[in-house]
């Protein structure tokens, strides 16, 4: 009985196990019983739990503490046969019973980690589950839990990136998770949702039927792996079952793999459009605050460059051609609306590129207007220097044309070039700016029309 969970790490550091140190990568899964690789790797992993670490147990009297709650969902309903207090009590005991078999935190270099806790227990009454899982799921949400997973996850990459991968961590940074406060109880943003996920026995087709209805899980509508098992599928809960020939976790192990590329694809979608988010909105703060700092056109050329790899890696035909798998991918990419995040990431993606680049543009106009003025400058100084020399002259070799007659024409003569000279500069670089400005627009309403 497990849930899992992606979550953002605040930055990237690549886009494959190139970011980690050899000795912390993961290995390759075997391809005989996996045969579906994920296009970011397979990532770094942690243990949570072991000699020194508090934090399943933490969590574990937290999860108890739920049942406390009158909102929380234990699956208890009338006609159950029992009392709603009795019902809780059952699910704390099996609580404080069930067996933590991993507790682990695989971290990829897109920055996405994937939180896998599994419990297990020789009895278990079916009725209990769905709200013994949800119990451990909301407990995730409290601070206690959640920050501490963060920070242990954290911990470990310190030791396992690879030192040169620091600057694409600073490219890739995005804000990180906040504390929400509702009435008395305090949650963490740093989880988005859980999924359950069950593994059953081959042969036990009654208690596996009540399973599905429990966790609300359509039991005709599963998707059959010829050498694996079966996954019943929906979006908050999936239910394996292997096929019952070899080793159950063996043949269990291709499916896994299916359901964490899958929301590592979600997550790392997320954390991108997260990052063009924050800088557009921080586009829009710096007409407020001058202050406020913004990617220059370089970093966003780069960070573009990095968040079109991440929609062209996040692209199924890359991890697998088998049916069975694409129609697992097919109904997540469905329920997660995972399409329309690779376009929306996209828009962002173009939008900010363009106006920053259009920003760049104005510098540069701005820039050229400064140098054109300064050559007008230069230009009337000449002309003026030019007019005294020759003022000069004139006056000193005035023979024929009375002295005050021939300066006073020349004056004016002198006066009227340079007006001429200044009006044919400022309408020429007026207009140069309005052509400018003309086809920016013509080619950004173009743009628009054609996603449109």
């Amino acid at each position: 009985m497990s849930i899992i969970a992606t979550f953002d790490v605040g930055c990237s550091y690549g886009l494959g196990d190139d970011s980690f140190l050899p000795a912390q990568r993961n290995p390759d899964p075997d391809i005989e019983w996996v045969g579906v690789n994920n296009p970011f790797g397979n990532g770094t992993t942690r243990d949570l739990d072991g000699p020194g670490r508090d934090l399943v147990e933490r969590w574990r009297h937290l999860s108890i503490q739920e049942l406390s709650r009158p909102v929380t969902e234990t699956g208890w309903h009338p006609g159950m046969g029992v009392e709603r207090d009795e019902f809780r009590a059952r699910i704390q005991e099996l609580i404080e019973k069930v067996v933590v078999t991993r507790c682990t935190v695989t971290v990829f270099s897109i920055g996405t980690a994937f939180l896998w806790l599994e419990t297990s227990h020789d009895d278990v009454d079916i009725d209990l589950v769905a709200g013994m899982l949800n119990c451990w799921e909301f407990a995730a949400y409290r601070p206690d839990v959640a920050l501490q997973v963060l920070a242990a996850t954290k911990d470990h990459l310190r030791g396992a990136v690879d030192p040169s991968r620091q600057d694409f961590a600073v490219l890739t940074r995005r804000a990180g998770p906040v504390t929400r406060r509702s009435g008395e109880r305090y949650e963490s943003t740093l989880f988005r949702a859980f999924t359950t996920v069950v593994d059953v026995a081959q042969d036990s087709a009654v208690e596996e039927k009540r399973l599905l209805s429990a966790l609300g899980v359509d039991p005709d509508d599963g998707i059959e792996f010829e050498y694996h098992g079966t996954l019943f599928y929906s979006w908050a809960a999936c239910v394996l079952r292997p096929r019952g020939q070899d080793d159950p976790q063996q043949e269990l192990q291709r499916l896994w793999e299916c359901i964490r590329i899958a929301h590592v694809f979600q997550g790392a979608l997320q954390a991108f459009r997260k990052i063009f988010d924050e800088e557009i909105n921080s586009q829009v703060e710096r007409y407020v605050d001058a202050k406020v700092k913004l990617r220059d056109l370089d970093e966003l050329n780069r960070l573009r460059t990095v968040a079109l790899a991440v929609v062209t890696l996040t692209n199924v035909e890359r991890v697998t051609e088998a049916d069975e798998d694409r129609d697992y991918f097919r109904r997540f990419w469905e329920s997660a609306q995972l399409e329309r995040s690779q376009q929306l990431l996209q828009d962002s993606v173009t939008v900010l590129y363009e106006v920053q680049a259009a920003e760049t543009q104005e510098v540069r106009a701005r820039r050229e207007s400064s140098l054109n003025a300064v050559v007008v400058v230069l230009a009337f100084l000449t002309v003026i220097s030019v007019t005294a020399d020759a003022y000069n002259f004139v006056r000193e070799e005035e023979v024929l044309l009375a002295p005050q007659s021939v300066r006073f024409h020349f004056l004016i003569y002198s006066v009227v070039l340079l007006t001429v000279l200044a009006t044919l500069v400022v309408v020429r670089g007026a207009r140069v700016g309005l052509a400018r400005r003309r086809s920016r627009l013509r080619f950004r309403r173009s743009r628009s029309h054609g996603r449109h």
